[in-house]
């Protein structure tokens, strides 16, 4: 394998200064600060129930740049009203479900609090759980003080 050597000196300063903590572990209980990265309506991999699939990023703090996947499922009537609380949290009011997928773009790089918390299931295991407290930051023509009057502050 010397083959590789020369190709992987490059890299040796950058390997000794990097982590090697995982990135994928649940981060602590607690609240946090993250920007909406991504939200796309899904069918679930294992279940096949209809879902928003959530990519958020801690924006601040000891876990700036850490990942936070979300997954909010349709399967029943008391999961609507889970999902609009989370998304009138963040800002978006939605007459319609059925415009839910176009307006779904409209959250994009908006910045929320979030609460992660950590529960025991039925099975044993542990689950975390994630709740879109309210919205703190928004971008484009919903952000506060967006409209064109420089009276309002």
């Amino acid at each position: 394998m010397s083959e590789f050597r020369s190709q992987l000196e490059e890299f040796e300063a950058a390997w000794k200064e990097a982590s090697a903590e995982s990135v994928f572990d649940n981060l602590p209980d607690g609240k946090y600060q993250v920007g909406i990265e991504e939200v796309r309506l899904e069918n679930a991999k294992k279940s096949g129930r209809l879902q928003l699939a959530w990519v958020l990023t801690v924006t601040n703090g000891d876990y700036a740049g850490r990942k936070v996947f979300h997954y909010r499922g349709l399967d029943r009537e008391e999961s609507v009203g889970w999902m609009k609380r989370e998304i009138y949290a963040c800002g978006l009011e939605v007459e319609s479900i059925l415009d839910l997928p176009d307006m779904l773009p409209e959250l994009l790089d908006r910045v929320v609090e979030i609460t992660l918390k950590t529960k025991r299931g039925s099975d044993g295991e542990d689950y975390q759980n994630c709740f879109i407290n309210k919205l703190l930051e928004a971008v484009g023509p919903d952000a506060v003080g967006a409209d064109d009057d420089p009276f309002v502050f």
